[in-house]
């Protein structure tokens, strides 16, 4: 019969950090490291099924980098961590590429160990029309054209040369996008008029209260937008499972 892992068992981990304590005559295990390899070897490659604000979230791990402290490593911190995806799915939409960086990564300890990272940046870069589809579920019928910038066009669906249009800045307060409505116009004509005092149009998000957009950067073809999650944790059974 196979021992069990190490490092699935609450256990194995008093022993692991057992042995970085004054006193210890046996060599230095540093249990943060050689799980991470674990879960390295896990995790890559794999398609991973979970939710995020209640909606469903697919993700496939292309890398997982960390840089170990000889130090820190020893009370269960990661100095560096990097998890970058080129194939993620959220609540039916697509991102072209993600990266997260779990800061402070470290270890909570107790009878089952938990994994903490606090906070956790995340940036998601993607294409266009994925954007446009998030808007259309909040807006309505209406095409968004990037002008550049951070400046968008907003037409009724179906009918550019016979309808009007409205330039807005898109723009992140509070942790939220706004769109801020700046000219309007009619049709294909190069007359428009500058808007003041216009109500900004709010786009809901669904990620929690936990979970804030820091900034938004668009251009003509893909969208990056950063978020940050004050904190995140997960115990180490439930990571290796996946």
């Amino acid at each position: 019969m196979t021992s069990q892992p190490w490092y699935t068992s609450p256990l194995g981990w008093l022993a692991g950090l057992g042995s970085n304590l004054p006193g210890y005559d046996t060599a230095i295990r540093l249990p943060i490291e050689p799980l991470f390899g674990a879960l390295r070897a896990t995790l890559i490659g794999r398609r991973i099924e979970t939710t995020l604000g209640g909606s469903p979230l697919a993700v496939v791990v292309s890398d997982l980098e960390a840089s170990f402290d000889p130090v820190s490593t020893a009370f269960g911190q990661i100095d560096d961590v990097l998890i970058t995806s080129d194939d993620v799915e959220f609540d039916g939409l697509r991102a072209r590429r993600v990266e997260v960086r779990p800061r402070n990564v470290h270890t909570r300890p107790g009878f089952s160990p938990t994994l903490v990272a606090a906070p956790l940046d995340v940036l998601i870069e993607a294409d266009w029309n994925q954007v446009q589809a998030l808007l259309r579920r909040h807006l309505g019928r209406v095409d968004v054209e990037p002008l550049g910038g951070q400046r968008a066009r907003l037409r009724p669906t179906g009918h550019r040369s016979r309808h009007g249009w409205l330039d807005v800045d898109l723009q992140v307060v509070n942790g939220r996008v706004e769109l801020h409505p700046a000219h309007a116009g009619w049709g294909e004509s190069g007359l428009r008029r500058r808007l003041r005092a216009v109500p900004a149009i709010p786009i809901p998000t669904a990620l929690g209260d936990a979970v804030r957009i820091v900034d938004l950067a668009v251009d003509r073809d893909a969208v990056t937008v950063a978020l940050r999650v004050d904190q995140w944790s997960i115990g180490y059974g439930r990571l290796l499972s996946f």
